[in-house]
């Protein structure tokens, strides 16, 4: 449970922009300074929202629909990782419907990847990965329309070289 703010919370740093005191742990910069930035528009915040929504709906569902699955989580780090080292931020990114700066996380390791897109992802690395017998999606979002689009069948967990 999180703790009410108080009516005069102490400053916890200045703002990068202009210097006035941040409040928020949460934030970098000042509440003027963010609602002055156009990436944090209420359109851009709404579609934002609706691809973080549509996201997680597509790894909820990808659970429901694989119950009882069991794989090892070290495969991504052992199999798959060394191996992207190569492959280029765009292909990864668009492998596993994201961004390229997540895409660069997922490459350096610093991010694991859902292992509904591990196999996508192997795949760009050169692996082949056994099919299995379901569908879901990939929670990429069409630009216009923000849906998910559906993805090639995925998730497998024996690795062959």
């Amino acid at each position: 449970m999180q703790k009410p703010m108080s009516a005069n919370p102490l400053p916890l740093w200045t703002c990068p922009d202009c210097g006035v005191a941040v409040t928020n742990p949460r934030h970098v910069r000042c509440e003027a300074c963010i609602a002055g930035d156009p990436a944090h528009s209420p359109e851009i915040s709404k579609r934002r929202g609706a691809a973080i929504a549509a996201r997680k709906r597509a790894l909820s569902e990808w659970d429901k629909a694989t119950p009882g699955v069991v794989y090892d989580p070290e495969l991504f780090r052992r199999a798959i990782l060394p191996r992207l080292a190569t492959v280029k931020l765009m292909d990864i990114a668009e492998a596993a419907g994201c961004c390229k700066a997540s895409a660069s996380d997922i490459r350096r390791g610093k991010w694991t990847p859902h292992v509904s897109i591990r196999a996508a992802l192997a795949g760009l690395a050169g692996l082949e990965f056994e099919a299995c017998q379901f569908s879901c999606w990939s929670g990429r979002l069409a630009a216009e329309n923000w849906r998910p689009v559906p993805l090639i069948q995925v998730l497998c967990f024996s690795v062959h070289f």
